[in-house]
């Protein structure tokens, strides 16, 4: 017997752009495997993955295309019958309760074009699952202003990540798929801005306070090893103008209505952008070290393109620094056991569903063995 979860999440399809990460697929597959959510997987890995079709569950839809992921995003459009859809990375896990509550919310509530819940970070290191808080601004986030500009302004000038990776009405995420479609750009938190203007334009936001996301930091994230720029330094920079234009027009070509001037949602787009880049200026005046600007400096170039290379050494001298600290102390300045931080956020009035984490857990301690 399909239990209730199964027959609301029958309303959503998971979208997962992949590269290079077929182990992380597989993952999933076995993660979503027996429920009736529709999962579109994309790898754009060189090869398909090494499985036998009638190995993937009749719910998962694995398309292997060797291409960009705006034209695997593309594919992904026509494939989308649902009411609703949300993106998921890879390598990370959504609570299927709470994707059911976050539909649940959006029939309640017409007026709204997304819905989330809140979201914990984790990686594997000391031969377990370690977690930590992440984007606790989530927590009661809402975005409920009448007019579609004043929602904007709001929502980018006070900004969240309320709407990538959340539940999306699915008209108004077709039109997040097929602005995304028109890069790549030279940053690659284009995406994220596209799907947070076209987000809070269409309707109003929020976030309930149940556990929903597991971010992972078992990886570096794929989109931004394509553009390693910060969004509001690349929107001011003179040799991405062009770029920026496009980025405009593909939104506004998006969600302009027949009764709606071309110019005035343009400007109003424009101004959206002006609050999120005054935005991230004000965290910068808070702490000087976040958001470091872009050098023309060949020995900053070469001290960043260094960086990226040896992330790996990094992570691993990291648990090395981590483990000697620990038997020096007997303590874990960085990382908590996720159960312990689990009940940590508990308490914060958060809904946790453990047992559902448990089965995330138990999957992710059988990937690194």
């Amino acid at each position: 017997m399909v239990d209730s979860v199964n027959q609301i999440l029958k309303k959503l399809t998971i979208v997962i752009p992949s590269y290079n990460r077929q182990n992380y697929i597989l993952r999933q597959i076995k993660f979503w495997k027996n429920k009736l959510v529709k999962v579109i997987i994309l790898d754009g890995s060189l090869n398909p993955l090494d499985i036998f079709k009638n190995e993937i569950p009749p719910n998962i839809y694995y398309i292997h295309d060797n291409s960009t992921i705006e034209n695997r995003l593309k594919i992904a459009e026509s494939m989308i019958k649902t009411s609703y859809s949300v993106l998921l990375s890879d390598d990370e896990f959504f609570i299927p309760s709470v994707l059911e509550n976050c539909v649940l919310e959006l029939e309640k509530n017409k007026e709204y074009s997304v819905c989330k819940g809140t979201a914990i970070a984790f990686d594997f290191l000391f031969n377990k699952v370690n977690g930590y808080p992440i984007y606790t601004k989530l927590e009661n986030y809402i975005v409920d202003q009448s007019k579609k500009e004043d929602r904007l302004n709001f929502h980018l000038g006070n900004y969240a990540m309320a709407v990538l990776w959340g539940v999306t009405r699915t008209n108004v995420f077709l039109k997040m798929l097929r602005a995304i479609s028109k890069g790549p750009y030279a940053s690659a938190a284009v995406a994220e801005m596209t799907c947070s203007i076209i987000g809070a334009w269409e309707g109003k936001i929020k976030v309930i306070n149940e556990l929903m996301w597991l971010r992972s930091f078992e990886n570096d994230a794929i989109w931004w090893s394509f553009g390693n720029l910060q969004f509001h330094y690349w929107s001011e920079m003179p040799q991405f103008r062009n770029e920026f234009k496009r980025f405009i027009s593909s939104i506004v070509n998006e969600i302009k209505s027949e009764n709606e001037n071309h110019k005035e949602v343009h400007d109003n787009i424009i101004l959206g952008v002006k609050e999120y880049t005054r935005h991230c200026n004000s965290l910068k005046s808070v702490n000087p070290k976040k958001f470091p600007k872009p050098s023309n400096s060949l020995i900053i170039k070469f001290y960043g393109s260094t960086i990226v290379k040896i992330r790996v050494i990094n992570k691993k001298m990291k648990f090395l620094i981590k483990r000697i600290i620990i038997l020096l102390t007997g303590k874990d300045y960085w990382y908590k056991p996720i159960e312990e931080l689990l009940n940590q956020i508990k308490n914060k009035n958060i809904k946790v569903s453990f047992k559902e984490v448990e089965k995330c857990i138990a999957l992710i301690n059988e990937h690194h063995k």
